[in-house]
């Protein structure tokens, strides 16, 4: 427990409007400690990563399932490579966001738990940074 507090105030210094729980069966996740109305701003977050980056020169391990490709490996303009398109949909997908150019890794808004019926929804501002905010 003491884990998760410590890692929940390092991406989130100084707030108390939620913190990071183990949620039985679930793994980690998000939890507010208030009521929010509809638009209140839970939080933002600036992406660690965007994008697929550089790789080696020549290298043919799949960025999906990091096995060595034995046949042609698929080569994204960014140097990403991906022994088929399945792998590259799934790596891509998890935990990522669509963003302006590629998808980009916010690891506060990557701990939010998925739910069918949403309550919180997303978006990018201007600067960069992506808002958690209150939908119901």
């Amino acid at each position: 427990m003491e884990e998760l507090k410590t890692i929940s105030e390092n991406l989130f210094p100084g707030q108390d409007k939620f913190g990071l729980v183990e949620i039985p069966g679930c793994g980690r996740g998000l939890v507010t400690n208030q009521r929010f109305q509809p638009g209140d701003v839970i939080f933002r977050d600036k992406p660690l990563v965007r994008g697929p980056g550089a790789v080696e020169s020549g290298s043919s391990t799949c960025w999906g399932c990091g096995v060595l490709s034995k046949n042609d490996p698929l080569s994204c303009v960014c140097g990403a490579v991906f022994c088929e398109s399945s792998c590259k949909e799934r790596q891509l997908a998890a935990n990522t966001f669509r963003c302006e150019r590629g998808r980009a890794l916010c690891v506060g808004v990557a701990m939010v738990n998925h739910s069918c019926a949403p309550n919180a929804r997303v978006w990018w501002e201007a600067d960069g940074y992506m808002v958690l905010a209150a939908k119901r």
